[in-house]
């Protein structure tokens, strides 16, 4: 069975429907002793992702502005959204990533991941928003770079994961 013929049994009806392929289809668990790294080939690039606002922390500090999701977790306005956040955490400390990037790191090379996907906190870069950049945001994206390639992970940038000033 393939995913197109997984995708015609599913009906069309309004109730919620979980359909699962017969068993001598179903795909062996990632922690099948038969099921290795090599069976995605060796142009495949394993690596590791983060977002900025969920793993950086460092929320004020060295000129990082505050960013919508600072503004959505602290403040109690925008039709009671805040609430939404079950345990009222925020990303104030998160991983902190910040301060501990260089032992993550290596951790993420240890392991033996080629890569590392992280994304860019536009406060910390442009505290206001527009206007000045803040010296201290570009350089530690740059330490960031730099101590991925001495680890021997390949740097991948994403410009924007919903953390704007």
């Amino acid at each position: 069975m393939n995913s197109a013929d997984l995708h015609s049994t599913v009906p069309t009806s309004a109730a919620p429907t979980t359909v699962s392929p017969p068993a001598s289809t179903a795909v062996s668990p990632v922690s099948s002793p038969g099921f290795t790294a090599a069976d995605f080939g060796s142009e495949f690039t394993w690596g590791v992702a983060t977002a900025s606002y969920q793993i950086e922390g460092a929320a004020s500090t060295d000129g990082k502005g505050p960013s919508i999701w600072d503004t959505f977790t602290h403040n109690r306005g925008f039709g009671g959204l805040r609430e939404r956040i079950r345990d009222r955490s925020t990303g104030d400390q998160a991983c902190e990533f910040y301060e501990r990037y260089p032992s993550d790191l290596a951790l993420a090379a240890e392991l033996g991941f080629g890569a590392k996907r992280f994304s860019i906190s536009w406060p910390r870069v442009l505290p206001n928003g527009t206007g000045q950049i803040n010296q201290a945001g570009l350089d530690f994206y740059s330490r960031v770079v730099d101590t991925c390639l001495e680890l021997g992970l390949e740097p991948w940038v994403t410009l924007y994961h919903w953390d704007l000033p």
